[in-house]
């Protein structure tokens, strides 16, 4: 029995370590989303229209691993208002390496003064701006 198709999940995601491109492909659409997640890690920017279908997935991790090859700064943006703070500060970030720091300290800085203090999304906000480049 192949890897890929395993019944075991963690033996699935563990497959992607040196799979080839047909492969990953294969176990960027599986129905455990660590599996999805992991595939799309590894393809980076070789699947983007993976990747952009990944940013709409129930999971945060699959969403997340999504983030790091998108292109679409739209859909960046709405990814920066995630529900998952883990999604929303990797779209924060993304956004700061594709439009540079400056770019995106303007509406950071804007969201961080509207949030009371103390919240999770406040503190989100600031570890996006100190992890962008």
């Amino acid at each position: 029995m192949r890897a890929i198709a395993d019944p075991a999940a963690e033996v699935r995601v563990a497959s992607v370590v040196g799979a080839g491109e047909a492969d990953l492909r294969t176990l960027a659409v599986d129905p455990d989303p660590d599996v999805r997640a992991a595939a799309l890690a590894a393809l980076g920017d070789r699947a983007p229209e993976l990747a952009a279908n990944g940013i709409t997935d129930l999971s945060a991790a699959v969403r997340r691993a999504a983030i790091a090859t998108l292109a679409n700064d739209e859909a960046l943006e709405r990814l920066a208002n995630d529900a998952s703070p883990d999604v929303a500060t990797a779209a924060v970030v993304r956004l700061a390496a594709r439009r540079g720091r400056t770019a995106v300290t303007g509406p950071m800085l804007a969201s961080l003064g509207a949030m009371p203090s103390g919240t999770p999304a406040r503190v989100r906000i600031a570890l996006a701006w100190l992890l962008a480049r």
